[in-house]
């Protein structure tokens, strides 16, 4: 399992390297957070849980948001 550092420093590298258009609505840059959030969930192991019109479907195991 990750260490806390470890999760810390790849959720700042992955939302630092998100694209966000001035013009994107908060819709659309909330549902890029959560998919790289999700994303960074499932590269160290955890089932990764969030609304389905929230996140991009590949990147969730299912249901609400929750690592696991």
């Amino acid at each position: 399992m990750p260490g806390k550092s470890e999760i810390i420093r790849a959720v700042q590298k992955g939302l630092n390297n998100l694209e966000v258009a001035k013009d994107e609505s908060d819709k659309v840059w909330t549902r890029k957070v959560k998919t790289e959030l999700c994303k960074i969930g499932q590269r160290f192991g955890y089932s990764v849980y969030a609304r389905a019109n929230e996140v991009d479907e590949v990147h969730r195991d299912g249901g609400e948001w929750l690592w696991s």
